[in-house]
């Protein structure tokens, strides 16, 4: 008997966290996560404010586990689209990752706005966590340019694509010459600024459908990324 008390306090422990975790996020969705407070979750599951800190240590705390999950989840989707796109074109696996990113931000937007919306004032994340999670989202990218018979990288005197490079080198990602790099980073932006812009309700004032939209950055990225391929083939 005294061997099924650690595993069930501990179990315990798993559920009061996500529970906290749930009841954050909603608070983040009506109030904005500014507002986040430990002692209206508290208040929310049933307990006292210093019986949920004993779970998690501080709000900071918790948004940070929060992060790192949203992370987590978005990696978890974007590297499962590789995996089951294996085999497919470059064009087409381009084009897949692009909508699962797209529909992950779709369901996940409170999750989506967490880690690429406003920061939350006060709040410092604490990089040794969030990096690694964050970077884990980005070598996706780089992973699906990477697969394939590419060139490989030239000497080239240019310091912006010599730091793209090393940055890659440093972070452990997929082997890809810089102008490669480029298009992976500026792919994601993009796609993320009109993921943002529609999550946060812009496009409802008179501006086209943000469908269409990202699928036309999808277009132009694979134009650019095919161009920008022939450049260093020729």
């Amino acid at each position: 008997m005294a061997g099924e008390a650690t595993p069930r306090r501990e179990r315990y422990r798993r559920e009061t966290i996500e529970e906290a975790k749930e009841r954050a996020l909603a608070q983040i969705a009506a109030h904005g996560a500014g507002s986040l407070s430990l002692n209206a979750i508290a208040r929310e599951m049933g307990m006292t404010g210093p019986a949920l800190y004993r779970y998690v240590g501080s709000r900071d705390e918790l948004l940070t586990e929060l992060v790192v999950a949203a992370y987590d989840e978005l990696g978890d989707a974007l590297w499962r689209d590789l995996e089951a796109t294996a085999g497919q074109s470059p064009e087409q696996r381009q084009r897949a990752q692009a909508w699962a990113y797209r529909n992950w931000a779709l369901a996940n937007p409170q999750r989506f706005l967490l880690i690429f919306g406003t920061p939350v004032p006060g709040y410092q994340a604490p990089i040794e966590r969030t990096v690694p999670a964050a970077q884990r989202v980005m070598a996706a990218s780089i992973a699906l340019l990477a697969d394939g018979d590419l060139p490989s990288r030239s000497a080239t005197t240019d310091p912006y694509v010599r730091e793209l490079e090393a940055w890659a080198d440093a972070a452990g990602m997929p082997p890809l010459p810089g102008i490669l790099l480029h298009q992976a980073i500026i792919g994601w932006t993009r796609l993320h600024g009109v993921l943002s812009l529609e999550l946060e309700g812009h496009f409802k004032v008179g501006l086209p459908n943000p469908e269409r939209v990202f699928a036309a950055e999808v277009d132009a990225l694979i134009r650019e990324y095919e161009a920008a391929l022939e450049s260093l083939r020729t």
